[in-house]
């Protein structure tokens, strides 16, 4: 048992030190069905006659379908006489791989052709029915001793493939429309004088990760950008706080932004927020704000549309900068230098 154990480890040690493995899951997990026994395959979680053996089980790994190859997962799946026929049956070509291909490789060939607009669609969408059509058809042979027609097998996974999709779409964009009461839904504006808050996270269990997002509205239906300038004050503030500065200096281009902290009784709409900021700025030893113009603000409105432009999506404070900041940055130093001069 101890020898099966260790014998188990090592092939599980292999498999995941094969390149590509991790990307390759990645890309399993979006698919939407049948996600899960492609996951198992890939993870050499399927109970073929190889890896029987390593769990101390002592099979036959012959091949039961072909009897002239040995049983792994790449072979039921690909290499099989049995599996290179169902293959063809559905329009693709497995006999053409090299057969010194390890699984990954192989898995990673299919998938992949799910997204080749080469292949018709309704084709290429089939292919996770394809594999599971396979091990199907194996387990029927080997443990209920019955064959089903393979070209009959090969249409009903075609069809599955189909119907799933069909539903799912109208599913999908049934849902986009539809509100709480099954009417169809549109945005719409809040009453004057209210702000509304859209918000929505996108979900990825793989990775146990998740993205979210608000945006504010007014009832002109336009997004509210002192909402997100009121957002950024307070993690700038919060950022300086945590660096150590005691007296600081901080300048916006956007006048509301100046007023609504100057005079926040005439702003209840951001009082929550705004009594965060009033907090924070209390932990200073001196807090002073100023008006810019776009010009004289350039590198900090620089700096926030590289966010959108590039996707850097992490808050993140750091020393230097990108070449185009350095840039910038040397540019308004000589400028202030020059003026500095002249003056």
């Amino acid at each position: 048992m101890l020898a099966a154990k260790h014998k188990e480890s090592r092939v599980l040690q292999i498999m995941w030190n094969v390149p590509g493995l991790l990307v390759l899951k990645r890309v399993i997990w979006k698919i939407p069905k049948i996600r899960s026994f492609l996951w198992r395959a890939a993870s050499g979680a399927l109970a073929v006659a190889e890896r029987l053996n390593t769990r101390g089980m002592n099979v036959v790994t012959l091949c039961k379908l072909c009897r002239h190859g040995s049983e792994s997962i790449d072979h039921v799946l690909f290499h099989c006489d049995t599996a290179q026929e169902i293959w063809a049956l559905a329009g693709f070509q497995a006999s053409a791989l090299p057969s010194n291909s390890n699984l990954i490789e192989l898995l990673t060939y299919f998938i992949e052709k799910m997204s080749d607009e080469a292949i018709p669609v309704n084709r290429r969408r089939s292919i996770p029915w394809i594999l599971w059509t396979i091990w199907r058809n194996r387990n029927t042979v080997i443990y209920a001793d019955t064959q089903e027609s393979l070209l009959i097998q090969v249409q009903k996974a075609c069809d599955e493939a189909f119907t799933w999709h069909e539903l799912n779409a109208s599913k999908q964009n049934l849902e986009q429309k539809l509100g709480l009461c099954g009417e169809i839904k549109r945005w719409t504006p809040p009453i004057s004088g209210f702000a509304k808050c859209n918000i929505h996270t996108n979900w990825r269990n793989a990775k146990l990760h998740s993205g979210a997002a608000f945006i504010v509205r007014d009832h002109s239906g336009n997004p509210n950008r002192l909402t997100a300038e009121l957002k950024c004050l307070e993690w700038a503030l919060q950022s300086m706080k945590d660096i150590g500065y005691q007296e600081i200096v901080l300048g916006s281009d956007l006048h509301d932004l100046i007023e609504a902290l100057m005079k926040p009784s005439n702003w209840p709409r951001f009082r929550i927020i705004l009594h965060r900021i009033c907090s924070l700025c209390a932990s200073f030893s001196s807090v002073a704000f100023e008006i810019e113009s776009g010009i004289s603000n350039r590198v900090a409105r620089e700096i926030a549309k590289s966010v959108l432009r590039n996707g850097l999506f992490q808050s993140y404070l750091a020393l230097g900068g990108p070449a185009w900041f350095t840039i910038r940055f040397f540019e308004k130093q000589h400028q202030i230098l020059r003026e500095t001069s002249s003056s």
